[in-house]
């Protein structure tokens, strides 16, 4: 029996994702583009275009198509499924985490006008 353990949730919605992984050398971060299948005030699965393993850390830039600035998360990946990747946000700014809260209220009720 599986168990949700989301407190928000889910909206199905595409959104990309600019993702900057931090490697052992300073000077290089791996920095790839990645796209959102869902999406929580919590944490998103990703379509990751790179090797991403479960505890990786690294910061999260969501294209919200409402806004012009990225909302900016830190965030870490709960599981892999290739080449899906669940992760949750470890921390977002206040101001962050209030455009994506609107954002997903948004899509919540054009999904509820279809």
């Amino acid at each position: 029996m599986n168990e949700e353990k989301r407190s928000s949730k889910r909206i199905a919605t595409k959104v990309i994702v600019h993702c900057r992984k931090e490697s052992d050398k300073q000077y290089m971060p791996d920095y790839f583009v990645s796209f959102t299948k869902d999406l929580s005030s919590e944490g998103a699965r990703i379509v990751a275009s790179r090797e991403i393993k479960p505890r990786d850390k690294f910061t999260a830039s969501l294209e919200l198509p409402t806004l012009f600035l990225p909302v900016l998360t830190f965030s870490e990946a709960v599981w892999v499924k290739e080449p899906e990747v669940g992760i949750k946000f470890i921390k977002v700014e206040e101001a962050d985490n209030e455009k994506l809260k609107s954002f997903l209220e948004l899509k919540e009720a054009d999904v509820k006008t279809i």
